[in-house]
């Protein structure tokens, strides 16, 4: 490896292992983060996956798999339980310098035997590992005690195999696509939508060569199968698959998530990036295509692929089914805009230009870390949750307004032996007796304006007032 590539992979890599795993524990666990635990700490393997498939329907149990042997290691804290996020999270950056590489490896055409310039890929690989280091979104998600960091991982080295064994075709790399397609499906069905864009890809190469007088080889066919074998290997998995998506549609799963409007494809990358960040990353993106189009087609048309299908179907199943533009849901594609940023960086002609471009996109994403950081963004269930025990000391019951995780956050803050006395109020609709008759509330304050005074009329004695949290009591 050239020792400038190097040099900068090992920044990405430390780097981005820092912002990843500081203040770890500093904010409080979020309802989905709660989910999680509560899934993984069952008693057994078999527990975890009854319970997943009832809080998480349509997708398969391997993050809270993982999390739970890793909470039998390192406990059920909020450092312990979001280190394996921040792990997955470091993996993803080594993976992203495999994924660029092989892809800027990748022969101009299927039958050249020519070498691609290894060079230039190293180097666009480590900018793009070094990107992706930096990245607020990936930084947030690996930080979060969920499983959309191991699905990036899963989704990273499978795409790298993929490429691999396009140009090599080694056994190895076939057999290795088809496990990790498996895997990253078992983490989330939604990393589908990056087979579905290979496949694409694929599609066009195949039109590409036939139109040129000449068909894939056998390596890229073996490419392909190697990712339906992985989907095969799903195959006794799949009636619980859709009869869990089903459940899910029909209780409403999904209603929390805003219908999308056309536009938000686009608005993704920019509100997920920052304005000044999107910016610089649009023209350097911008860039590297029009520069390196030539002699870089292949390739970039593979990112342009990775980077626009997900969240177009995502746009066109909120449309035709039930909303799912999320964009945690979308994270590879953003792995795909940051390669086509690293590609706009290497194409500036001279080396002092490249690290002009590549020193200012840093400042402006380690700015706009440091901007989000200096404010706590989490809700303070741990203080209202102490204070109401103070309250209504046991056996007293106490309300916990349901209302974006609100409740389960007060779980896991309350201790053991007072988790019986919490009980859920709905956010609308007539108390049940039982309810009416509870003196202390957990009110969380970012609900509904209408609901919100509907519940401090019915407590209006103010305990205590913390971050989005209120405790009442009549």
């Amino acid at each position: 490896m050239r020792i400038e590539a190097a040099l900068i992979l090992a920044l990405a890599i430390v780097l981005g292992g820092f912002l990843r795993f500081v203040h770890l524990g500093v904010a409080e666990l979020t309802g989905d983060e709660v989910n999680s635990w509560v899934t993984a700490s069952a008693p057994s393997l078999a527990g975890v996956i009854q319970a997943h498939q009832q809080v998480n329907p349509g997708t398969l149990a391997l993050h809270d798999l993982l999390l739970h042997m890793w909470i039998l290691m390192f406990g059920g804290g909020e450092t312990a339980l979001r280190s394996l996020s921040a792990l997955f999270g470091v993996a993803a950056i080594a993976l992203v310098f495999f994924v660029t590489y092989e892809l800027l490896m990748l022969p101009a055409s299927i039958g050249d035997a020519r070498e691609a310039d290894g060079s230039t890929a190293q180097t666009v690989a480590a900018f793009s590992a070094l990107i992706t280091a930096m990245s607020l979104l990936m930084i947030n998600s690996s930080r979060e005690a969920r499983m959309y960091p191991v699905m990036l991982a899963m989704v990273m080295a499978q795409a790298g195999f993929f490429l691999r064994a396009m140009r090599r075709g080694g056994w190895l790399d076939f057999a290795a696509i088809a496990v990790f397609t498996a895997l990253t499906v078992a983490a989330n069905f939604t990393a589908a939508f990056v087979f579905a864009a290979e496949g694409v890809w694929f599609g066009w190469r195949l039109i590409a060569e036939w139109r040129n007088g000449r068909g894939l080889d056998a390596r890229a066919w073996r490419a392909a199968f190697g990712v339906l074998a992985g989907l095969a290997i799903l195959a006794p998995f799949a009636s619980i698959i859709a009869s869990q998506l089903g459940r899910g549609m029909t209780r409403g799963t999904w209603t929390w998530i805003v219908p999308p409007k056309a536009i938000d494809p686009i608005q993704t990358f920019e509100s997920a990036s920052g304005g000044w960040v999107f910016a610089l990353l649009a023209a350097l993106a911008v860039w590297g295509v029009f520069t390196r189009w030539r002699q870089r087609r292949e390739q970039i048309v593979f990112a342009l692929i990775v980077m626009w299908l997900p969240p177009l179907a995502q746009l066109a199943i909120s449309y035709l089914f039930v909303p799912m533009d999320v964009t945690r849901y979308v994270l590879p594609s953003f792995i795909a805009f940051y390669i086509l940023a690293a590609l706009g960086i290497a194409a500036l002609r001279s080396v002092q230009a490249r690290g002009v471009a590549a020193a200012l996109l840093a400042l402006a994403m380690l700015a706009h870390i440091y901007r989000y950081d200096s404010k706590p963004r989490d809700r303070a269930f741990r203080e209202a949750v102490a204070l109401a025990i103070k309250v209504a000391p046991g056996p007293t019951p106490i309300g916990v307004v349901s209302w974006d995780g609100s409740n389960r956050s007060a779980f896991y803050y309350a201790p053991a032996d007072r988790r019986a006395d919490l009980v859920r109020l709905p956010e609308g609709g007539e108390l049940t007796p039982a309810a009416a008759q509870i003196q202390t509330v957990i009110l969380p304050t970012y609900m509904r304006p209408d609901e919100l005074a509907r519940y401090r009329t019915l407590f209006p004695r103010v305990e205590g007032t913390f971050r989005m949290v209120e405790v009442r009591s009549r």
